[in-house]
């Protein structure tokens, strides 16, 4: 990760290009809604620079074409002739980083931090909301942060994500729930006490979060939201909040107020149909003065079964690695887990577990805390929830988003 560049300038990168005939390229064509790619254009079109074609790792790609530019293989870049520069726009950094190494002497990698910032808002109209926008900059650089100068030795603790699962309830059951909420049968909500405890430990052991999640199951059917929110509003500590939510129904007022907060945005995911309330709630969020995106389901994987998959240390290690929330914790029922797979596998006793798996946020207290988060958060090549799990990256089939089950799926038997 050293050779991947994130504080150069915009002049500086035009006076390189002019001066050595560099072309540049994007290392990363996702098509999702809220994709680096498909900001990545505008921005790059707005600084004047020329884009040769995209480099992507995921073979079906090759040859088709996004937003007009063709999609290469890394090997089919690094032959054409002339300096390079690469710009990586998505955030699979440790495996992109992986890949680059080989040719690390003959090109200039970048962060798209660089060329996304300090866009006029404009140039991202009909492409993505603008609020979505700094998001996703916010995300890109927080996570090229973790990746290239945190590690288990360093004096300070920032975490990127932490997920805050404050109900197993949903008004809705997807088949393909990454967050197997269709495995539970008698979902029940986080002790309110238990919670506001946890949340208080967290930030206690921590230096900085960069993003906390409010999310389930559906989190306005959460009553005592609000006492979590203004834990999470009033430290400084917490950078952002985003709140989920699939927009099947209004929150009464006393939630809604609680999310009234410069760093509060919640993310609507419309589901057509399903999403009947979304309108309303929209209405109401925009009475209220509430920062919110609205979006399509972004691209949904097979990643939501538990099944046994038989692998080696060395295949377990990849799949981690690649994994698109291998940094994002996940806080539930008083313990911090490394995924939100996971948590809930554990949660539902699917799979088998130990104490190697999470940690305590109510046990353990003041430096004992700090130091098991810090070796729990950096020190894991993998998790034993990996060797269930059909991965989340790239090349995981794409499902349609939100078919609907009636009932809870039964659990998997593994031999404990």
């Amino acid at each position: 990760m050293d050779f991947i560049i994130d504080n150069v300038s915009i002049p500086e990168l035009k006076a390189a290009i002019a001066n050595t005939g560099a072309k540049v390229f994007l290392y990363g064509a996702g098509d999702g809604a809220s994709s680096y790619a498909k900001i990545a254009l505008p921005a790059i079109a707005f600084h004047g620079l020329t884009l040769t074609c995209f480099i992507d790792d995921d073979k079906t790609r090759w040859g088709k074409t996004l937003g007009g530019h063709e999609i290469k293989s890394l090997d089919a870049v690094m032959s054409m002739p002339g300096e390079k520069i690469v710009f990586i726009s998505s955030n699979y950094f440790e495996s992109m980083a992986k890949n680059l190494d080989r040719y690390r002497a003959n090109i200039k990698v970048f962060t798209c931090r660089q060329i996304l910032e300090n866009v006029p808002k404009e140039v991202f109209a009909g492409v993505m909301d603008y609020e979505e926008v700094q998001r996703r900059i916010h995300m890109h650089a927080t996570k090229f942060r973790r990746i290239a100068n945190q590690s288990q030795f360093s004096h300070d603790l920032h975490l990127n994500i932490v997920d805050i699962q404050v109900t197993e309830r949903c008004t809705m059951k997807c088949k393909d729930c990454s967050n197997l909420m269709q495995y539970y049968s008698k979902p029940r909500n986080a002790e309110a006490i238990e919670l506001d405890q946890s949340i208080c430990s967290l930030l206690e052991a921590i230096d900085e979060l960069s993003e906390a999640r409010i999310l389930g199951g559906e989190p306005f059917l959460y009553k005592d939201l609000p006492s979590a929110m203004k834990l999470l509003q009033a430290s400084q500590k917490v950078k952002k909040i985003l709140v989920y939510t699939n927009a099947t129904f209004v929150p009464k007022d006393g939630i809604l107020q609680s999310l009234v907060n410069e760093k509060t945005l919640v993310e609507i995911t419309d589901y057509d149909e399903q999403s009947h309330a979304c309108l309303d709630m929209i209405k109401a969020f925009k009475d209220c003065g509430i920062r919110y995106i609205c979006h399509r389901p972004q691209n949904w994987t097979d990643s939501a079964r538990i099944v046994d998959m038989p692998r080696d240390e060395q295949a377990l290690t990849e799949l981690f690695s690649r994994c698109c929330v291998n940094d994002v914790l996940t806080l539930l029922h008083g313990r911090l887990y490394h995924c939100p797979f996971s948590a809930n596998a554990h949660n539902l006793k699917a799979i088998p577990t130990s104490k190697q798996d999470f940690v305590d946020l109510i046990a353990l207290q003041g430096t004992s805390l700090r130091n098991a988060i810090k070796d729990f958060y950096f020190g894991r090549n993998h998790l034993t929830a990996c060797g269930y799990c059909l991965g989340r990256d790239y090349t995981q089939l794409q499902v349609v988003p939100a078919i609907q089950v009636k009932k809870a799926f039964p659990l998997p038997v593994f031999a404990m």
